[in-house]
């Protein structure tokens, strides 16, 4: 009967701990905010004409310490001197409600120099006719970005929830 007891007890211990632990995992998860951005916009960045078209979304929480949650997505590129390159995008952060960096590397370019480079990208959504967008290629994964210049034509979408 002793035996019974403490295996009851044990049980109902680790039961306890299971309740204890769940909501703080779950409060984690759900701090984490959703980030998408999705557009497709012309912009005259340093004098060139740039197409972009684009769909991210964050996958998870941040890592201890980072600002940026991983991310699952794609754009693509192409400007006015013939560049074009598609970038597997990694990462993103939400700067405000309409404001969000992303980036990732070049996977596929018309320039095979640029294969294996970083991509990093500004997107405000500050309605149909005020919306801004940059585009910064890399050697490194550094956190840098363009300033953002005015979309001349097309429309991106920022989401935070």
């Amino acid at each position: 009967m002793n035996i019974t007891r403490r295996t009851v007890l044990a049980v109902l211990a680790a039961l306890a701990l299971t309740v204890a632990i769940a909501p703080a995992a779950s409060a984690s998860e759900q701090e984490a905010p959703v980030v998408k951005v999705a557009g497709e916009v012309r912009i005259t960045q340093d004098g060139t004409k740039v197409f972009a078209a684009f769909e991210v979304k964050s996958t998870g929480p941040a890592a201890a310490g980072m600002d940026h949650q991983p991310a699952k997505g794609v754009l693509e590129y192409r400007d006015g001197n013939g560049l074009r390159f598609k970038v597997s995008i990694e990462h993103i952060h939400a700067h405000s409600a309409n404001e969000v960096h992303f980036g990732g590397v070049i996977v596929k370019a018309s320039d095979p120099t640029l294969i294996g480079k970083h991509a990093h990208m500004v997107a405000v959504d500050n309605g149909k006719r005020g919306d801004r967008f940059s585009v910064l290629l890399t050697a490194a994964g550094t956190h840098e970005h363009a300033p953002p210049v005015l979309v001349e034509r097309g429309e991106l979408v920022v989401k935070v929830r």
